[in-house]
């Protein structure tokens, strides 16, 4: 196939697709955006498992680099995911709703 690279690694093939980009349109749903995306085109943590805690974990990853106000977001959400993952950067707005994180059913869409 055009567009598609692939390559042996170990017991598995990785596949490269080498297609054009989508716009927002295409993977945010209705009424959303994503302002992060000018600036780092197509680029999100990684997804984790949602993990909902009642107090922070030990150590948690990007703690040291994240700004007091991803850091609330990141308490009213139960400490599910890595602090760094709310970053403005990597939230979608919407005019009529808080921001929020980029959910799984988005992401398949968009990769």
């Amino acid at each position: 196939m055009e567009d598609l690279t692939l390559w042996q690694e170990g017991d598995y093939i990785r596949a490269y697709v080498h297609a054009g980009t989508l716009e927002d349109h295409q993977w945010i749903r209705p009424g959303w955006r994503w302002p992060g995306g000018t600036a780092l085109p197509g680029k999100f943590p990684t997804f984790m498992k949602s993990i909902p805690r009642r107090a922070p974990p030990p150590f948690p990853a990007g703690l040291a680099k994240t700004d007091a106000e991803a850091r609330g977001r990141w308490e009213a959400d139960q400490f599910r995911f890595p602090p760094y993952q709310y970053q403005a950067k990597f939230l979608l707005v919407h005019d009529t709703a808080p921001p929020r994180l980029l959910d799984a059913s988005a992401a398949a869409r968009r990769f």
